[in-house]
């Protein structure tokens, strides 16, 4: 595992992580919210047995990564753009990961010349009143509060990581609310649990301007005109996904007729913890 910082052309910097195999396939993984790139850690033995090379970066205002405002969701691809050619990589597999999805959705439409395929794994849909309804009580809160004040929503953050970190139990107890069985059932295993707990920690190190600008655009910053990706194009969900409902995969495979929809039964919403093993066969069977 490797640690790296790119200063980009703005002069910011980009914080990310190499897991796996050294000159393996390379994919771009994208991180949940809030999360940090650490949410992959676990798996750089895994993808060194198949040959898989993990670049995680961590979002702008994430962790190390400095912020700057995105009006869109595709404005990341710049970011994207500079660490793809940093690294020498001409194409690589996408995967995004919850609040990852929306990200990857756009990434792979504003530049999909870049991406060997397309992989949302428990991704997070476009926000209207009836999935609202059915997100876990945590997300739907602060995306409620978000919208009626941007302000008071910040402080809710910044409460939860203070108090969450000082509190680890209490914060456990709060991320497991409205969790399913499997759900905390994977996060008895202490290595889930603790890359968990350091990667949301992580996602607060500079703030919580960065996790901000992830729930605004997850409410206004999705666009449907870009180009449109035809590769390879992998939808995996929990059934029993109550913190993003198995409903909001409906878009994406609406969206991508050319999609293969993968359900995992009675799988929740951190499934793929203990089953990333699925995810790198079907990519090596591709």
């Amino acid at each position: 595992m490797k640690t790296h910082s790119l200063t980009l052309k703005d002069g910011r910097k980009l914080s990310f992580d190499l897991y796996g195999a050294e000159n393996g396939t390379p994919i771009l993984c994208l991180h949940g919210t809030p999360a940090s790139k650490f949410m992959f850690e676990n798996f750089h033995e895994l993808a060194k047995k198949f040959n898989f090379s993990l670049i995680a970066p961590s979002r702008p205002g994430i962790g190390k990564s400095s912020y700057k405002i995105f009006n869109r969701l595709s404005d990341y691809s710049e970011d994207i753009k500079e660490l793809m050619a940093k690294q020498n990589i001409s194409s690589c597999h996408l995967i995004g990961v919850s609040g990852g999805g929306p990200y990857a959705f756009a990434l792979a439409n504003s530049i999909p010349e870049n991406f060997l395929s397309l992989n949302l794994i428990s991704a997070l849909g476009p926000i209207d009143k009836k999935n609202l309804k059915k997100m876990g009580t945590p997300q739907k809160l602060i995306l409620v509060l978000f919208k009626k004040n941007k302000f008071l929503a910040s402080c809710m953050l910044k409460v939860i990581f203070k108090y969450g970190k000082r509190f680890k139990r209490i914060f456990l107890k709060i991320l497991c609310f409205h969790s399913s069985r499997n759900d905390k059932k994977a996060l008895k295993n202490i290595k889930i649990r603790d890359s968990l707990i350091k990667s949301n920690f992580s996602a607060f190190e500079s703030g919580v301007e960065g996790i901000m600008q992830d729930i605004h655009l997850f409410l206004f910053g999705w666009e449907y005109k870009n180009k449109y990706y035809n590769g390879q194009i992998n939808i995996w969900h929990g059934k029993d996904d109550p913190t993003v409902p198995v409903e909001m995969a409906n878009f994406y495979t609406d969206f991508y007729k050319n999609a293969k929809f993968i359900p995992i039964e009675n799988g929740g919403h951190h499934w793929f913890y203990e089953n990333m093993e699925k995810i790198l066969v079907e990519l090596i069977e591709k």
